[in-house]
């Protein structure tokens, strides 16, 4: 993979234009269909809300050669890449996947200081329908600006997988709930969200506890354990 030699000032929105079931389903896609040496995206976004880590910054992207008026280098260079699977040309995107990604937005816009005009859709510098027609970017950069300017607003409740092993029961407590935000502790340190920290109420499920003040710990020693917990829960 070729090292990014750019800043990130970017944001690039993506669509997968199809329905895997997560990220490792894509991630395995690029790797061995493509030849990619991981993912393209640095964020997926899952219909449940999950936040699928992606590929390292460290490396330039593989999700858009177009290149921005004004700039020398293309986006895979200079931008972070945020993708929705789900293909929206056909289909609107769920609340759901619309709130989980506009928290990852935030996360990303005030990591590498990025204001909304910096949040381009695919299709502004390629030519492509990618992140979709129906994709709701006028609605998702007013959103976004009014989170960046202080207007955040705290989730009510919030879905913590330890691992993607995990899913299965995350998915039943989602349904139950009525769909909430879902995320996945991050890397090999098992890196809790900020946003899902922020959340009133957080729902635990695998691992250890996050010592959140108003935590439903949903664990086990194995993932039977929890198995046992989480139905105990569901009723």
């Amino acid at each position: 993979m070729q090292l990014r030699t750019q800043r990130i000032k970017y944001v690039d929105l993506h669509h997968t234009a199809g329905h895997e079931p997560n990220t490792q389903a894509i991630r395995e896609y690029h790797v061995n269909v493509r030849g990619y040496g991981d993912i393209g995206y640095n964020s997926v976004i899952e219909p449940n809300g999950t936040v699928g880590v992606g590929r390292d910054t460290k490396w330039a992207g593989a999700h858009d050669p177009g290149i921005v008026p004004g700039e020398s280098y293309p986006m895979n260079q200079l931008a972070y890449a945020i993708s929705h699977i789900g293909d929206f040309m056909e289909e609107e995107i769920s609340e759901v996947q619309f709130q989980a990604s506009i928290a990852e937005c935030v996360r990303v816009c005030k990591l590498y200081n990025i204001p909304s005009s910096g949040v381009r859709r695919h299709s502004d510098q390629y030519a492509t329908d990618c992140p979709g027609d129906n994709f709701p970017y006028k609605r998702y950069i007013t959103e976004l600006d009014k989170r960046l300017k202080g207007g955040d607003e705290v989730l009510e409740v919030a879905i913590l997988k330890f691992s993607a092993e995990d899913e299965w029961a995350a998915k039943d407590i989602d349904a139950k709930l009525g769909g909430v935000a879902n995320f996945t502790r991050q890397g090999a340190g098992r890196i809790i969200p900020k946003d899902a920290m922020a959340a009133k109420r957080l729902i635990v499920v695998g691992g250890p506890t996050t010592n959140h003040p108003n935590e439903v710990l949903l664990s086990g020693k194995t993932k039977f354990d929890t198995a046992v917990v989480v139905g105990k829960y569901l009723g």
